[in-house]
């Protein structure tokens, strides 16, 4: 702060004494590889160890998550690049997670062709996302749901990669088996569950309706998850535990805002239990 004073001070002198003021040079600024959306790391995780452990086992199930994995900063990047002006200062991150993501995403492509329609079935569903940050609602909750059902599609997209690798053909997605959507119910449920939680916290903390969209989303989940593990003939315990702890943390925490990290911690040991949950649930 005196450095910063005595600067000003200095440049008024030497205007005052009839000389032009030093031109200050700005420090560059670093270049950041990854997205700031921590949480968003978490979101590609759940669903990926869901999906292996539904899929038949196969070598492509790992280039498969590599790809995915990849695609996630380089969306990031991507709409960066579209929405803001300075974009020489993404081309370096672009162009690092590209060389991730494709040669990893062809060798998977390359054995499994039928994932060219799913591919651009993503391509849609990423315009959305384009088009709402480009509209200013990078942050909102229909942009975050949007991101969510992206990555709750990988668990059956990895399990039909492990299914053609068994069989020798891609199998159809109308005839899923209920493992394969009570791994997608559960994740879809934990992670909006999250998004409303955090939301409540840090960016929305001043709107109190997502305080209550939070409680009665995280209460109505142990319900749900109760009511699939009972209809598919499943550990009820095993499936709706899980959720009993993200709707203890939803009224412990409370209203009052803590730090991120805290709070990732915490939704990081949820995604753990809902994981652990369904492997020992017997589907």
């Amino acid at each position: 702060m005196a450095t910063a004073i005595e600067s000003i001070m200095s440049a008024g002198t030497n205007i005052q004494a009839g000389r032009s003021a030093p031109a200050v040079k700005r420090p560059a600024r670093k270049v950041s590889y990854f997205p700031p959306q921590h949480g968003g790391w978490a979101f590609l995780g759940l669903p990926i160890a869901l999906g292996l452990t539904v899929a038949p086992w196969s070598w492509l199930l790992v280039t498969a998550s590599i790809a995915a994995v990849a695609a996630f900063p380089l969306a990031h990047f991507t709409t960066a690049f579209i929405r803001y002006p300075n974009r020489d200062k993404y081309k370096p991150p672009l162009a690092i997670w590209a060389t991730v993501f494709v040669p990893f995403a062809l060798l998977t492509l390359a054995t499994n062709p039928w994932l060219l329609l799913v591919g651009i079935a993503y391509a849609v569903i990423f315009a959305v996302n384009v088009a709402l940050a480009t509209h200013g609602q990078e942050r909102s909750m229909l942009n975050d749901t949007v991101f969510i059902i992206e990555c709750v599609a990988l668990i059956p997209v990895l399990w039909a990669i492990g299914v053609d690798q068994v069989v020798g053909s891609p199998p159809s997605f109308f005839a899923l088996p209920p493992a394969v959507w009570l791994a997608m119910a559960m994740a879809f449920m934990a992670m909006v569950g999250s998004t409303l939680h955090v939301k409540s916290l840090i960016r929305e903390r001043a709107n109190p309706r997502y305080r209550w969209y939070s409680l009665v989303w995280a209460v109505a989940s142990i319900g749900v998850a109760a009511i699939l593990g009972w209809t598919l003939g499943v550990n009820i315990a095993a499936v709706s535990l899980p959720f009993v702890f993200l709707a203890g943390r939803s009224i412990a925490l409370g209203d009052t805002p803590r730090k991120p990290g805290v709070l990732g911690m915490v939704e990081l040991v949820g995604f753990i239990l809902v994981l652990l949950g369904f492997a020992l649930c017997g589907a």
